[in-house]
């Protein structure tokens, strides 16, 4: 080129030999060439074309700086020198500046400069706002915002796409990240409504339904739970034959009952329940109508339609049951027993029959049932008083034996169920039974008139007592040990310390009651005692002698009796207060059997008893264990289970057994490698015998064993 440097035909040579270069894609050595021939050559014929050969080179190599000048450059030369003025090139440069000024920001963002990268890009499309690659360059720059955690700054330049580029293909996209970017910075209102520009400005798009969604969660997590319904249900209202219609108009649904509008829950599920009948979810809507009535505290409108729903829906066993329960706990309310009772016996026939085949039932709920009809039974007792004839009397009692034993039945029922809100609940009413019965004897009305008659009758129902507290003692009794052996502690269990202690106690107070009586008992009228003396032919000095000596024989005797009565009390409180010992009770009835022993024996040992107090925290309790037992038996006993449901409900509890059993071995196995590996660096790290001691350096320690909870107070 030097040598044939001033001659047309090396100018020609020269530019041929760039136009290798160029077009074999060499650009670095491009960019070497075209610049001296260039420089050599200013006016070439050919000088923009080697200009924009060069500029092309440039871009190619990434020197994008100098790319840009050139394009610049020939900007000028094609705008405003008359003598190169050419509208068409110019355009196609505009083009090839905003590439580059594009790939400058591109550049800028990959170097992590995200702030100036969006900044370019903004820049760009104020330049050029309707070159073919604006759009994108907006998606881009509010992205480089989003790195740069400028969210709301990067939902605004998302939110340019629709404003100024509605038919491209990143506007939808663009308006869902911006969306997102709202909802990332923490301003929920704007993230929804803009979620619903999408439905609202781009109806067809496939976007525009899940935006509905989106748009509904965003007011739910706040939570305004108003505007999630009233969003959610904008897809029955403009997308009616959409198939997830159904879904979403029944999270409207949830929403208006979770917002206190009742009403509006109401009507929205039997929205669902008409124009979706065949959905999955019409009969979950059908059930939340009665269930919105009751959490509303609408108890006849609940009733009724848990009613309309078992007319209509008999499929599902599960709301079966709960449909039966929920009528029956709306009756409750209503103070209407009678017909509380016949769904909560429906509740029991239908869990008997289908309950136990359900995976992972409530046991609560039949309990529940048994419960409430044997309080039905037991409350039958409250208006009965003893009264009249002893024959009369004497009926009555049968009568409150035969409740009590129907009574009995139902809470045993209940107890059963292994729900550990309501066994001990009913266990204890069970106790509570004897107890009651304890009390209708004690205040019965009595019949005699003289005060030795009053003694003698005070006395006979007195003695009756202790036989009811013996009967409830051993039910409270069996609470406790349940509780403890099941790892349960709870207001119901406390409760069943207290009656066991009572009735210990209750038993002694019976005896000092019958001391207590034969120490004040009347004495016969000395007077008549002379009389009948005298009638008998004794001299009345004689005779009043004589009746002087029945009197201390009488009283004597009486004091005999209420010595033996006490004596008979003693063990009773002594008793008590080592069953308070043995199950580290320590509650009002303690307290009351010391305060009564020692009246009556201040030398007992008993008096000498320390109580340690039970610590709930130690008990293990494993209910998946006890209800699946349960549950066992219940099967094994049910008389409306046919023997094949009896074999596949067992066969199901074995496959969820052997499963949860794997999954506890390799459990084991893993804290077994766990301990391995601990033990194994502890090994390591021993020093020997024949060099001094490192320092040790903090390690894990190997897992520790744990210490059997100690289960205090089970009697053997």
């Amino acid at each position: 080129m030097q040598k044939f440097g001033q001659n047309k035909e090396a100018a020609e040579l020269s530019y041929n030999a760039a136009l290798v270069h160029y077009n074999a894609k060499q650009f670095s050595t491009a960019v070497t060439v075209l610049r001296e021939l260039r420089k050599k050559y200013p006016n070439h014929q050919y000088i923009l074309l080697i200009s924009q050969m060069l500029a092309k080179s440039l871009l190619e190599s990434n020197q994008l700086d100098e790319a840009l000048g050139e394009f610049e450059w020939l900007l000028k030369q094609y705008t405003q020198v008359k003598a190169t003025k050419n509208d068409s090139m110019a355009k196609e440069t505009e083009k090839a500046i905003a590439f580059v000024l594009y790939q400058m920001a591109e550049k800028s963002v990959k170097e992590k400069q995200f702030e100036k990268g969006a900044n370019a890009y903004l820049a760009l499309v104020k330049r050029y706002p309707k070159v073919e690659i604006a759009d994108k360059a907006i998606f881009e720059a509010a992205a480089a915002f989003e790195s740069a955690n400028q969210y709301t700054k990067a939902a605004e330049t998302f939110m340019i796409l629709p404003k100024q580029y509605a038919s491209s293909p990143l506007t939808v996209k663009g308006v869902l990240r911006a969306a997102s970017a709202y909802k990332k910075d923490n301003k929920p209102q704007q993230a929804a409504t803009t979620f619903l520009f999408i439905t609202n400005n781009f109806p067809q798009d496939s976007m525009a339904f899940q935006a509905i969604g989106f748009a509904a969660s965003v007011y739910d997590s706040i939570p305004d739970k108003k505007n999630a319904a009233v969003t959610y249900e904008l897809a029955y209202k403009r997308y009616p034959k959409n198939e997830k219609t159904p879904s979403f108009l029944y999270s409207a649904c949830l929403s208006y009952d979770e917002a206190k509008m009742t009403d509006e829950a109401i009507r929205c599920s039997k929205d669902l329940v008409r124009d979706y009948p065949k959905s999955t979810y019409a009969l979950d809507a059908a059930f939340s109508i009665p269930m919105a009535y009751a959490n509303a505290k609408k108890w006849d409108l609940a009733a009724q339609e848990y009613h309309n729903f078992l007319k209509m829906y008999q499929e599902d066993k599960e709301k079966l049951i709960a449909a039966y329960i929920g009528a029956a706990r709306a009756y409750m309310e209503l103070k209407e027993e009678d017909k509380a009772i016949a769904d909560y016996e429906a509740t029991l026939k239908n869990y008997d029959k289908f309950g136990l085949q359900i995976k992972n039932a409530d046991p609560g709920i039949p309990a529940e049932a048994a419960f409430y009809i044997g309080e039905h039974e037991f409350h039958k007792m409250d208006p009965i008083i003893l009264k009249g004839k002893e024959k009369d009397k004497a009926k009555i009692v049968k009568q409150l034996v035969d409740i009590l034993q129907k009574a009995m039945g139902h809470y045993s029922k209940s107890a059963a169920y292994a729900s550990e809100k309501w066994t001990f609940r009913a266990t204890n009413k069970m106790g509570m039974l004897f107890v009651t019965m304890a009390a209708k004897i004690r205040e019965q009305e009595m019949n005699a008139k003289k005060e030795e008659e009053k003694f003698a009758e005070r006395i006979t129902i007195v003695q009756q007592l202790p036989s009811y507290y013996e009967q409830a003692r051993p039910i409270f009794q069996k609470n406790i040990d349940l509780a403890r052996d099941q790892g349960f502690y709870n207001k119901d269990v406390i409760e069943a310390e207290e009656g066991y202690i009572e009735m210990f106690y209750q038993g002694c107070a019976v005896f000092v009651e019958v001391a207590d009586a034969f120490a004040h008992a009347p004495l016969p009228d000395s007077a008549a005692i002379v009389q009948e003396y005298i009638y008998e032919e004794m001299v009345k000095a004689d005779a009043i002698e004589a009746a002087h000596e029945d009197l201390e024989a009488y009283r004597e005797e009486l004091q005999n009796k209420s010595n033996a009565a006490k004596e008979l009390a003693v063990p009773q409180c002594a008793t008590g207060i080592k069953a308070s010992a043995h199950y580290g009770i320590d509650n009002q009835w303690t307290a009351k059997l010391f305060e009564t022993l020692k009246s009556l024996d201040e030398a007992n040992e008993a008096l000498a008893t320390k109580i340690e107090k039970f610590d709930p925290s130690t008990l293990f309790s494993d209910p998946t264990y006890f209800k699946t037992k349960a549950r066992i038996e219940q099967i094994s006993k049910s008389e409306v289970m046919t023997p094949e449901e009896r074999i596949n409900t067992f066969r199901e509890i074995i496959k969820d057994a052997k499963a949860e059993a794997e999954k506890l071995r390799a459990e084991l196995a893993d804290l077994q490698k766990q301990l391995a590996s601990g033990m194994s660096a502890a090994t390591e790290a021993e020093p020997s015998m024949s060099e001094p001691a490192a320092e040790p350096e903090a390690e894990p320690a190997a897992p520790a064993k744990k210490k059997a909870a100690k289960k205090k107070g089970k009697k053997k």
